[in-house]
């Protein structure tokens, strides 16, 4: 192994010299500090989406089957607030009881589920949006 890997995975290496009765150890490479930073960062992304859901919508090792993730689940209570409620705006959603990221939800509109009124900042779900959400109505009741 190269003394670079050695670093990285934390691993002390010693050069040792044996005399009569004297020992001499020199350092030859001392580890690289461990750092969290990108685990932090990655568990805190897991750790949000966690939070981010009301339950546990996807079975483990399901193929072809779609899975529900905390911004889909937001997305089909705002649809269904606005199906419910008709237009409205993202701060009138929130306080109604929708995710904080309701206002990016609606503007990105990453499903085509949504439509931008006449009015200043006023969403309706599209046809699309009230198809779709057909699909999940066993979620979210």
């Amino acid at each position: 192994m190269s003394f670079k890997t050695l670093k990285a995975i934390g691993v002390r290496s010693n050069n040792s010299n044996f005399f009569k009765k004297r020992c001499r150890v020199d350092v030859i490479l001392e580890p690289k500090e461990f750092s969290r930073k990108r685990k932090l960062k990655y568990r805190s992304s897991i750790i949000g989406e966690i939070n981010g859901r009301s339950g546990n919508y996807n079975r483990g090792g399901s193929v072809g089957v779609k899975l529900m993730t905390a911004y889909k689940e937001s997305s089909i209570k705002i649809a269904k607030l606005l199906i419910k409620e008709g237009p409205k705006t993202s701060s009138q959603l929130i306080k109604l009881g929708t995710s904080p990221k309701t206002y990016s939800i609606l503007y990105k509109n990453y499903y085509g589920w949504f439509v931008k009124s006449e009015a200043r900042g006023v969403y309706d779900i599209s046809s699309k949006g009230r198809l779709t959400l057909e699909e999940y109505e066993s979620y979210l009741t």
